[in-house]
């Protein structure tokens, strides 16, 4: 889809939903929109998207970039000796002729840019941006699948190289950095979550590698979510040296049930909160219900984390082209967490796994 394509629709969203002017700081939804945004630090930065008209405040010495990357024909620049005050305005005059009622603001807009803003908006009623950005940006067109299926492939690749990494002695953080070495060196281009961890410390479903060492027989949870390409794929896998205890077993084919069935559960028309329903269902008939703490999964893309969100009590009906994670787990303190994750599409016809590598314990 093409990024002006984009910016028609949030504008008939705009008309739809009453609202005169969306305001973005460089986040995701900035991005998603025009393509590009200038690297966010204290120096307010807006895009300013109104019914019919575009602009965007920048500091001067991203003003250049930020015209050849995205083609906006309104970029008002500030230096650091005036501040921002005179660019806003000019900007909100283009967009608006200052005439503004309701305004919609990024979620995430930081306060000090809010307060850059605010003595130009006296009076105008505010909402947030996600009324209108979720909408545009749950379902995701086949380019943008193919990209979150691009990262996937990235991450199972590095997997596949578990073994270079794991020795009996090795520290958690030991593996982390040795991991995001690998996922760099193939073409990863942030490193959100690399998590490496070993039993006990996996019972805390975020846990950050630490000291703890990799023990023989003992299990380690790896949660990798990386990005190339813009787009996200996020994947949860278990590794152990040697074959680990009865109980271990046990419980891991419970939520390797846990998670297929979710997986079955996938179908367009039907709730999102039905695939977080089924999962825990097979994880309380177990008796482990309790310990199944965190929700399902989330939404994914451009973030890590994004609408929707697989939980109970999310009716959001499921339609292609939405992409998230299945992620059950069972969280045993003192003893050792499982999680099975992996990043789906919802198809036509049902799902597509975009992470596609084995989901059986890593035994190496």
């Amino acid at each position: 889809m093409s990024k002006n394509h984009r910016l028609q629709r949030l504008q008939q969203v705009m008309v739809q939903t009453e609202v005169d002017l969306v305001v973005l700081w460089p986040s995701a939804n900035w991005i998603y929109l025009v393509g590009h945004a200038p690297i966010a630090v204290e120096r307010p930065t807006f895009l300013m998207v109104s019914r019919d008209h575009v602009c965007a405040v920048v500091p001067a010495f991203d003003q250049q970039e930020l015209i050849d990357k995205t083609g906006l024909a309104d970029v008002f620049a500030w230096d650091d000796a005036q501040g921002p005050p005179a660019a806003i305005k000019k900007a909100l005059h283009r967009v608006t002729g200052e005439k503004v009622q309701t305004m919609a603001l990024d979620d995430t807009l930081p306060f000090g840019y809010l307060k850059a803003l605010e003595p130009h908006i006296c009076g105008v009623q505010t909402r947030l941006a996600s009324e209108a950005m979720t909408v545009l940006r749950r379902t995701k067109d086949p380019e943008e699948i193919a990209a979150v299926r691009k990262t996937a492939r990235l991450i199972e690749r590095v997997l596949e190289k578990a073994d270079t990494v794991f020795r009996p002695g090795v520290t958690e953080k030991q593996v982390e950095l040795n991991l995001k070495a690998l996922l760099l060196e193939d073409g990863a281009e942030t490193l959100d979550f690399v998590l490496v961890q070993t039993a006990p410390n996996s019972a805390h479903p975020h846990h950050l590698p630490g000291s703890a060492a990799v023990k023989e027989g003992e299990p380690v949870l790896l949660d990798i979510a990386v990005s190339t390409g813009g787009y996200y794929a996020d994947i949860t896998r278990q590794v152990c040296l040697g074959r680990p205890g009865p109980k271990y077993q046990t419980v891991y084919a419970i939520v390797r049930r846990a998670q297929e069935a979710a997986l079955e559960a996938v179908t367009p028309g039907r709730a999102v909160s039905i695939i977080d329903r089924t999962a825990r269902g097979i994880i309380s008939e177990a008796g482990m219900g309790p310990f199944f703490t965190t929700r399902t999964g989330h939404g994914l893309g451009l973030e890590v984390h994004e609408p929707p969100s697989v939980a109970e009590g999310n009716d959001l009906l499921l339609t292609p082209g939405m992409v998230f994670t299945i992620e059950p787990g069972i969280y045993l303190q003192g003893e050792f967490g499982i999680r099975i994750e992996d990043t789906v599409a919802v198809t036509e016809g049902g799902v597509e796994r975009l992470t596609v590598s084995d989901r059986e314990l890593m035994v190496l």
